[in-house]
Order: structure tokens, then sequence, then C-alpha cells
């Protein structure tokens, strides 16, 4: 199997630069299979400006040069060519032809239709492919609202293409189908597979240990064993919500509530990077408000262990890894009622 991921690494941690819940969909997937005993090969844009390889557990990971290395996000679609054709040719080079490609965002998808396409480097294959985001969504749920630019038409008509194309689309949740059946897709290739949770990693914890983690993580802030401690974990972006939290957090102090908020993550992308620790440093909040990098997902599970409520205060989401993630710990999750959150959450949850 051949899977396709351009615009970001799956070898990167989540929560910083372009990085986050399809990093881990796709790692943790890639494993499964390779254990499964199906080859697995995932090729994704090297940013170093050389070709790269690493073993992942049993995964091959390419990393293959197109372009320049610092090319921004909004720019990639000009490389979609040159990926293309770096894929194919290191698939030639290791004499390796991919029975199944299984593509990852809107740009993947459109090399993905160039390598299954006639006298393409995977004619045959069957192409399976997973939106994670979609622009036609992203601007409905978050432009308009939060001030952040509109997807570019180049994107919308790009994912209608992948959509009209593949052999079978693979979406996390029933509203995720509706919506790319609403782009093109034909009803007959949607498939509804919810992501799972890497249980060994996030998991419910005894007593002793989980007290123990909440009185590590206050005194790491300077607080107290009983404060309360909301976490948020994400992308420094408008569509995760962070501003939505701190504004909470500041009308509970408005009325004598004292609740902590910690903002577990980074800067993505092209955005600005200091909006968050600005309002942060601005807020008449302050003393309650705490931003950290990203974590590695066991550090990740850790905080989430802390924290009195796990809170996904999202304007779009495809699923919310996260929300999975907390509960799967066993935390209180408070999660917007957006995209594919409700049936992440579930009816029992907030």
């Amino acid at each position: 199997m051949l899977v396709l991921s351009m615009h970001t690494s799956p070898l990167d941690d989540p929560g910083e630069g372009d990085a986050g819940g399809m990093n881990v969909y796709v790692r943790q997937l890639s494993r499964a299979l390779a254990a499964a005993a199906a080859p697995v090969v995932v090729a994704t844009r090297s940013v170093t400006g050389a070709p790269w390889q690493q073993d992942d557990e049993g995964v091959v990971v390419w990393g293959l040069p197109a372009g320049d290395p610092q090319t921004a996000k909004e720019d990639l679609p000009a490389l979609v060519p040159a990926f293309a054709e770096a894929v194919a040719s290191r698939l030639a080079f290791e004499e390796v032809t991919p029975q199944v490609v299984h593509s990852h965002y809107w740009l993947s998808g459109l090399v993905a239709r160039r390598l299954v396409a006639a006298g393409g480097a995977a004619e045959g294959a069957v192409w399976a492919h997973t939106m994670h985001t979609m622009g036609a969504t992203k601007n409905a749920e978050v432009a308009a609202e939060a001030g952040a630019p509109p997807e570019p038409p180049a994107r919308i008509e790009g994912e209608r293409a992948v959509l009209a194309a593949v052999d079978l689309a693979l979406v996390s949740t029933r509203r995720e189908a509706q919506q790319v059946q609403a782009e093109g897709a034909d009803p007959a290739v949607v498939r509804v597979i919810p992501p799972g949770v890497d249980a060994a990693t996030f998991h419910r914890v005894p007593g002793a240990e989980r007290t123990s983690l909440r009185v590590a993580a206050r005194r790491d802030l300077g607080l107290g064993p009983d404060a309360a401690l909301l976490v948020q974990a994400g992308r420094w972006q408008p569509a995760k919500g962070q501003l939505v939290l701190l504004e909470a957090v500041e009308h509970l102090h408005a009325r004598g509530v004292e609740a902590h908020a910690l903002f577990v993550g980074g800067p993505s992308g092209s955005g600005d990077a200091e909006e968050l620790p600005r309002r942060i440093e601005a807020s008449p909040a302050r003393d309650l408000l705490h931003a950290r990098g990203a974590v590695p997902p066991e550090q990740l599970a850790g905080l989430f262990h802390a924290a009195d409520l796990v809170v996904v205060p999202s304007r779009t989401e495809s699923f919310g890894l996260v929300a999975a993630e907390a509960m799967a710990c066993g935390v209180p999750v408070v999660a917007a009622r957006v995209g594919g959150l409700p049936e992440a959450v579930g009816t029992g949850g907030v």
C-alpha cells in the first residue's frame, strides 16, 4: 500500500505547524496495517531539501523533495506535479507497484489522481481517499465567524475533482459522509470508518497515579494541588477556538470564579504566531491562562489525566480526535457542537 501525505509528515508531533490529528491518524493506521502484515510505504514532502527514508515500526516513510523546502502551505498546490513525479520516480527506483493508494487531504488526492491515471506509476491500483477537512465546510463554519481567510476556489475545485474520481471515499462520521456527497462523491463509494484511539497511550489510570499527575501538572504551572484546571490541545488557529476558552475563563474570572486554562500546542503554518500569547498577556485573567508547546502523546495523556475538564472549543472538526483521546483517559470533555464532535463525544457527552 502507498500512503500519500504530501503537506505534512506523519512523523511530526501534533500540535505545531501543520501537524495535527491527521498526522496521528496516518501514523497509527499505517502502523496497524504493517502489524497486520500489509506492506506500507508513506510518501511525504521533504522539508529539508534532501531525500530521506525512515522506518517507523514496520512502516517505510519516504521524504521526497519537491520545490523550495520553505514553500508555505498555501503555495503547495503548485508543487503537486513535482511531488507526483518524485513519488513516481521513487516507485520506479524501488521497483514497487502499489495495489492500493490511500491519499490524505486534498493535495495528496491530486497527487494520487495523477499516479493512478492511465500511464501513471500506480495505474490500476485501488484509490482510497480521506479528506480530513474540506474547504467548503471550513468556509461555512469558520471563515466568516472567526475572521480567518476563506479557503480558495482552487481547493474547492480540487476536492471536487478528487471526490469525483476515487474508488473509495473514507470518512470519519455520518455528517462528513453527507458533506463529501454534497461535494460530488458517489454515495456508493463512501464508507464511514470512525477513527480509533491508541489505547496503549490514552487509557484510564489508577486513582493514585492520576492524583500524582494532577499534583505534578499544577506544580509545574505554579498552582496549588486543588486549583481547577481546564486543558485544550491543538494548533493555534481560529478553527481550534482557543480564544473561545480564553474568553470563557475571563467571564468566569469576572464573576469571581477562578479556573485555570492550559493551552497545549503551538503556532500553525503561516498564521499569527503571537495572537494567543498577545491575548493572554492583555487579558484581565492572564494569571489564569497558561500556554505551552506541543508535547508527545505520552505527555499529552498525562495532562489529560491532570485536567478537571478537557475543552474542545473548535469552530469546525471533521471528527475531533482530542475529544476521543481524552474520553479514553476517563476525563470529562466539553466540546462545541460542530462538525463530527457530536458523534465523537456521543450522546452521553457535553
